[in-house]
């Protein structure tokens, strides 16, 4: 077919004709020979523009058609040689694979701490750059300043409020006393010790617009007195888990004990939020070397806010929790606890077998539910698997797994890792991690090792 702009004017004159006859698009093209885009394009333009001439195009420049060579009079005198070619695209080449180093830019000018604009002059802050960064403490300097409060940028004697973000009591006096090479508290005569605060009390005031009381929960520690320990003679507690130890045995089972069957029950009802919330609350109080007192105590701490801290404060008190009671006599607790013990089964499975009137394993047979393999696995080997490995075992399995992956790879290494490497003396698995210089040495090692254990009548049955 051919192209719109090699259609003759007799052609066009066709298809306009052909439309007010009453023909369409289709039949025009059919009878012509032409696209059927070609002719709605003609037929467009002739009802926009009432012709079918070609219309010059508005606005755009003419083509210039004389060659380069034609002109070389006229161009010779601005047109580079080659050679200056060649120069300019070598050293743009040479730029683009260095970049240029990008010039840092000078850091501000500290505002000057005794400001005009002081509205609370018995108020005087000091925030510790520690952990705070000094884009943040920059931050909220400026905040604080915009609303009234006097900000040093170097600790004094004037200071009044040290304000810290994610360290303990000691660390900000040992910060302080590095900064300036002199200790906060100098004497025990001097009674000009600032107060050292947590960033809520910061972050109150500001909201507040004005300073805020301090209460005991804002307090790091207390200069001058008998404690003058971290937290209310609490010790400081790292925010993050991998920072701090959790022992096996530690001095606030109890509260954690409850702690994590309310994270269960949490886990078991779909709501994973909440079961974090009691995990990390349980994972705090494990990591204290002392036994909560009070639930005044508790405030302090990373993570124990909130519905941990009504659990807390209700053993402390009464001894026991409602809800923790309420859950041991509850049936969907316990059947959902149990199903989910079973290997293969999850949340959602087991949920939809107990509204299905599951209540115990044998309740699955009577109900001919339909069963994955793992399922099935696990509910035959349901009790031997609910076993607890103990230490000893575990030792024993580590020999025998030795023993087999050695036969193929003689200098790897592997070591026992998970909860008894950390000094459980009970667990429900082993866990090894297997290593070796030369990664390709282990490549296909552990079918091997399967294939021949089971060769030798090792394994009860080949996953």
């Amino acid at each position: 077919m051919v192209k719109t702009k090699e259609l003759s004017k007799d052609t066009r004159n066709k298809i306009v004709a052909l439309h007010q006859a009453g023909k369409t698009e289709s039949a025009i093209a059919n009878q012509l020979g032409v696209k059927k885009s070609t002719v709605g394009a003609i037929i467009r333009k002739w009802k926009t523009y009432k012709t079918t001439d070609n219309l010059p195009r508005s606005g755009a420049p003419r083509k210039n058609s004389t060659p380069w060579g034609q002109n070389d009079h006229k161009n010779a005198c601005c047109r580079p040689p080659r050679c200056v070619y060649i120069y300019i695209s070598a050293v743009y080449t040479c730029f683009a694979m260095f970049p240029l180093k990008k010039r840092r830019k000078e850091a501000a000018a500290p505002t000057d701490p005794v400001a005009p604009a002081v509205i609370f002059p018995d108020v005087w802050i000091f925030l510790v750059e520690r952990r705070m960064g000094a884009a943040r403490r920059g931050f909220l300097t400026s905040l604080a300043q915009r609303k009234g409060f006097g900000v040093a940028h170097e600790y004094s004697r004037a200071v009044t409020h040290v304000v810290s973000e994610q360290n303990s009591f000691s660390d900000v006096l040992s910060w302080i006393e590095r900064k300036t090479g002199n200790p906060v508290m100098q004497s025990a005569d001097d009674q000009t010790w600032p107060q050292i605060l947590d960033i809520s009390w910061f972050t109150e005031s500001m909201s507040s617009g004005k300073p805020v009381a301090v209460e005991a929960r804002h307090h790091l520690g207390i200069l001058g007195s008998e404690m003058c320990k971290d937290r209310d003679a609490l010790p400081s507690v790292a925010p993050y888990a991998c920072q701090r130890q959790t022992p096996l045995t530690h001095h606030n089972s109890q509260i954690t004990d409850a702690l994590e069957m309310l994270e269960k029950a949490a886990a078991l009802q779909g709501s994973e939020v909440r079961s974090l919330a009691f995990a990390r609350a349980a994972s705090v109080l494990k990591s204290l070397p002392i036994k909560l007192r009070s639930a005044k105590e508790a405030k302090n701490l990373v993570w124990c806010g909130g519905h941990s801290q009504v659990v807390i404060q209700e053993i402390l008190e009464d001894g026991t929790c409602h809800e923790v009671e309420e859950l041991k006599v509850s049936e969907r607790y316990r059947c959902m606890e149990l199903l989910t013990s079973v290997f293969g089964v999850g949340v959602r499975t087991a949920d939809r077998w107990y509204k299905d009137g599951v209540r115990n394993l044998s309740d699955v047979e009577k109900l001919t539910i339909k069963l994955t393999a793992d399922q099935r696995a696990g509910i035959e080997h349901y009790k031997d698997l609910k076993q607890p490995v103990t230490r000893e075992e575990a030792e024993r399995v580590e020999h025998f797994i030795n023993d087999a992956l050695h036969r193929f790879v003689p200098d790897l290494k592997i070591t026992m890792t998970g909860g008894f490497r950390r000094g459980k003396q009970q667990g429900h698995d082993v866990d090894f991690l297997i290593t070796h210089p030369d990664k390709e040495s282990l490549s296909g090692l552990l079918e091997k090792a399967i294939e021949w254990m089971d060769s030798q009548t090792m394994l009860r049955s080949k996953s």
